[in-house]
């Protein structure tokens, strides 16, 4: 039933599903081995050994693949295991180190196997425009992003496709990327990736007043996009609303109990608004969440340094001190740990 392809699979084929099935056919394997002439009995008991014994080996062998992600790609890449997928992945493994030159080789050879596969576009747009050559790029995305949105049957996350173009168009001063990123909101309106970039476009030219109702209408159909609410109380700070600033920041910060980023803006804002003591009981919040982030040390000890607490001020830049130490030592460790 699990490969039958009577229903919808998070998988093209499902083969990991199969160990559990193929017990019964393996026991099936051991009674026909059992029911076999003396005479054959010895060697298929021999021939059994050695099976276990490669296949022992060559699953170790296999094993090394799995030692990083880059590994496992490139190994599968180069052993004829050239699928969309791996080709993709491992082009943004390179593209993530600046290996630009690396990716834009990966994913052509990932188009001249799947000429028509909008991700493999998208990505080799994006490493073409980190080596300028922005013309072939503009062209990728916008292929790319003419591809079928997912509930017609088309490929997943082609919206990041548009907003690159849209990006590029924004840079080169061309005027065209809110249409862009119009149509792409049609076919996905529920997506804040667009918006915000929208939005963002629309306060560089119009100002943050111009960019609110974007804002505004994603919020109200999406309360709970912490993200959002977070851009919402941007905007309204940046027009001078504090009350509504903080009203948004502190329902991003209710939203997402385990992060700080709302409870810091409402801190900053207190602080611009000299509400020294509000602001340092917010951040004590906020440090309280992570307490682990050098930046809610720092935040707190700017707001103690402004009240003339000097020393508890120092105490805290201590903390960024320690922390940062200790990041240090755990990068040096599994640097030395991956070499070995």
């Amino acid at each position: 039933m699990p490969i039958s392809n009577l229903f919808d699979l998070n998988a093209t084929v499902a083969e990991h599903w199969l160990y559990l099935p193929s017990v019964g056919f393996c026991i099936f394997l051991a009674g026909f081995v059992y029911d076999l002439p003396a005479r054959y009995l010895r060697s298929a008991v021999v021939f059994a050994c050695l099976a276990v014994a490669a296949l022992s080996v060559r699953s170790a062998i296999r094993s090394s693949d799995w030692v990083d992600p880059e590994t496992f790609f490139r190994r599968t890449f180069a052993a004829g295991g050239s699928s969309s997928r791996i080709g993709v992945n491992l082009g943004v493994i390179y593209a993530m180190r600046g290996e630009h030159g690396k990716a834009e080789a990966i994913l052509r050879k990932v188009l001249e196997v799947c000429p028509n596969y909008p991700l493999a576009r998208n990505n080799l747009g994006i490493a073409l425009t980190q080596q300028g050559k922005t013309k072939e790029a503009a062209a990728l995305f916008e292929t790319a992003s003419n591809s079928s949105a997912p509930a017609k049957g088309g490929y997943p996350r082609t919206w990041e496709a548009a907003r690159n173009l849209a990006r590029l168009r924004h840079k080169d001063k061309d005027d065209v990327e809110g249409a862009i990123l119009e149509r792409a909101h049609r076919d996905y309106p529920s997506n804040w990736e667009l918006i915000a970039l929208h939005a963002e476009i629309v306060r560089e030219s119009q100002g943050p007043e111009g960019a609110l109702p974007l804002v505004q209408n994603f919020v109200r159909g999406h309360w709970w996009h912490a993200g959002a609410s977070i851009a919402l109380g941007g905007l309204f700070a940046e027009m001078g609303n504090s009350p509504r600033a903080e009203e948004a920041f502190r329902h991003a910060s209710i939203l997402d109990v385990h992060d700080s980023a709302g409870l810091n803006l409402i801190a900053l804002l207190k602080v611009s608004e000299n509400r020294l003591e509000d602001a340092c009981a917010i951040q004590r919040r906020a440090l309280a969440r992570q307490p682990d982030q050098p930046r809610q040390y720092l935040i707190l000890s700017d707001i103690l340094e402004k009240m003339g607490r000097g020393e508890e001020a120092r105490a805290a830049l201590a903390q960024v001190e320690r922390l940062q130490a200790v990041a240090k030592t755990q990068s040096a460790t599994a640097a030395k740990t991956l070499a070995n």
